[in-house]
């Protein structure tokens, strides 16, 4: 009977090869994506200025931004990459104190127009009718009943006109400065400081520092939770942040915690509308609105499962970077590291537990 001799073969390096190529290409790939997606660059700005300017001059559009921002001395603007739901965020100084400037789209051809055009003329409402019509867009957004006057609509180097018309049109039509302007008279969104046309100007907040000592962090993880809380008692409804991150907060000069992005924002019922839009799921996850997150009954999407505070915990607090506690709240003392991670993972909707915590450190 004939033996076998079954000989070892080894397998070749070059799998480990492989390997590593794809991960690294797929590190790339995802490098050029987010490059590519969530970049801006100073001839994005250029070209938005000199298309605002443009319009400016011939009279299409105005505001108290607008001689500064089409100055010859114009001070070098600084793009801000991070705000992913808008075209055009950069910061500058403007008298001596630093702005950011936002438009939800870079054209202003983008958004709907007041008028309407006949046989190549333009008709615009009259001032009555279009401050009905301002008052109209709030109240459906908010689900309150405004009644804005005409000196209240004017404002910020903004007239009465047809440019007028035009300018504050554009700007309601963006949801986050609708959202900036209704919560003005609080402490949970930047001032706005100027307008020119589509683009706004709001007070430069500074972003959060994870390098900070711990009692410095838990201090404004402290203000971050009252700004929550308010919105969830400045309407007739909670205010939902679907899109809760890190970078998406900031500190005034007075030390108030402030929302820096408000594309995802928007009214509960608005939100489970949206999570319903959705349509058919499998899972939970098939269900979740930016940060979210759904619910998912008998295959269709039906309402939110989290809340602001959950979102707070999860993705600010705690952190979310490769599976670590990367988060605001990361590297607490050792006596009450261990108590505040098991409260982290279970603060929704236990807001005074947490600051509770958060003071004793």
């Amino acid at each position: 009977m004939n033996r076998v001799t079954r000989l070892y073969i080894p397998r070749p390096k070059i799998s480990n090869i492989i390997k590593t190529t794809l991960c690294f290409s797929c590190c790339v790939l995802l490098w050029y994506i987010g490059v590519t997606t969530f970049s801006c660059s100073n001839s994005n700005i250029d070209e938005f200025v000199s298309h605002v300017c443009k319009l400016y001059k011939n009279g299409q559009l105005e505001g108290n931004l607008c001689n500064f921002l089409c100055s010859e001395k114009l001070p070098p603007p600084q793009c801000r990459p991070q705000h992913r739901g808008k075209d055009i965020v950069f910061s500058l100084q403007w008298n001596a104190t630093a702005v950011i400037v936002k438009a939800k789209k870079s054209s202003f051809m983008f958004y709907e127009p007041v008028y309407q055009a006949v046989n190549g003329k333009r008709h615009y409402p009259s001032i009555t009718e279009f401050v009905n019509m301002v008052n109209e867009n709030f109240n459906y957004a908010l689900h309150r009943n405004i009644g804005l006057t005409e000196k209240e609509i004017f404002n910020n180097g903004v007239h009465p006109t047809p440019a007028g018309m035009n300018t504050v049109f554009a700007l309601i039509q963006q949801n986050e400065y609708l959202f900036t302007w209704a919560l003005q008279d609080t402490n949970v969104v930047p001032k706005i400081v100027g307008v020119c046309g589509h683009a706004y100007a709001v007070e430069f907040l500074e972003p959060f520092e994870t390098s900070l000592p711990f009692s410095h962090r838990a201090k404004i993880a402290r203000n971050l939770l009252k700004s929550i809380a308010t919105l969830s008692s400045t309407m007739d409804e909670d205010i939902e942040q679907c899109d809760m991150k890190l970078d998406h907060f900031g500190i005034d000069l007075a030390g108030n915690v402030k929302l820096t992005d408000l594309d995802a924002l928007g009214l509960h019922s608005v939100m489970q509308r949206n999570i319903a839009a959705t349509g058919t799921c499998s899972s939970n996850k098939d269900c979740d609105y930016f940060d979210c997150t759904g619910h998912c009954t008998s295959q269709r999407c039906d309402g939110l499962l989290d809340n602001n505070l959950k979102r707070v915990c999860r993705n600010v607090f705690k952190g979310r970077l490769m599976g670590r506690f990367s988060g605001l709240l990361a590297g607490a003392p050792t006596s009450i590291a261990a108590e505040l991670t098991s409260t982290l993972q279970i603060c929704a909707g236990q807001a005074e537990y947490v600051l509770d915590k958060l003071k004793c450190s």
